[in-house]
């Protein structure tokens, strides 16, 4: 139970808006693999605030990217969106469904059980495609970059799937999951959480 005089909504309000400023003034890109469990695993551990985690896709325009993000009692909360790998991407930076850091993009969120069928679509020919590719013994430079390109969105649709048979909602998997991977991201955050008054 969280002992704080502080509600858990704004102990969750003041922690994801100071990791939000950390992504925006370090210019952190396509921290979505990782701060949606840092921020999940530190509410926990130090406040005993559960909120969720969410793995599925974005989409803006017909370009798709795996996506991570959080909520609580169905409230959103994405932290990492405002600052993507794919600059289309960028979006307005939200928690608790009320816009932190504004950016012109609008994305559309798909969770990783309910994809678009334009997405899985675009999946199922790539496979095709990446089994062609593969059967050519003499491929070209433009062959290989589009087997490139084709294996890489494959390993991106793996990983949402990865997410869920490794149960990466839950804390135990999670905190497993941050010290085999992401030990440094959660040192700097630890600290720089540490520097401000909470």
């Amino acid at each position: 139970m969280n002992k704080n005089p502080l509600s858990a909504q704004e102990i969750i309000k003041k922690i994801s808006t100071l990791i939000a400023d950390k992504i925006e003034e370090d210019n952190i890109k396509g921290a979505c693999n990782r701060i949606p469990f840092i921020l999940k695993y530190y509410l926990h551990r130090y406040y005993h605030i559960d909120i969720d985690i969410h793995f599925g896709l974005i989409e803006h325009n017909n370009i798709y990217a795996p996506h991570n993000w959080n909520s609580y009692e169905g409230q959103k909360i994405d932290i990492t969106i405002h600052n993507q790998l794919i600059k289309d991407l960028n979006s307005d930076c939200v928690i608790l469904n009320e816009i932190y850091i504004q950016k012109s993009g609008n994305v559309v969120y798909y969770s990783h059980d309910d994809l678009p069928k334009d997405y899985l679509d675009l999946i199922a020919q790539a496979i095709d495609e990446e089994r062609w590719l593969k059967s050519i013994s003499n491929r070209t430079v433009e062959d290989e970059h589009n087997l490139q390109k084709l294996t890489e969105m494959l390993d991106d649709d793996s990983r949402m799937i990865a997410l869920e048979k490794r149960k990466m909602r839950e804390i135990k998997s999670i905190k497993t999951f941050i010290k085999n991977y992401y030990k440094d991201d959660w040192n700097n955050i630890l600290q720089y959480l540490k520097t401000k008054k909470i």
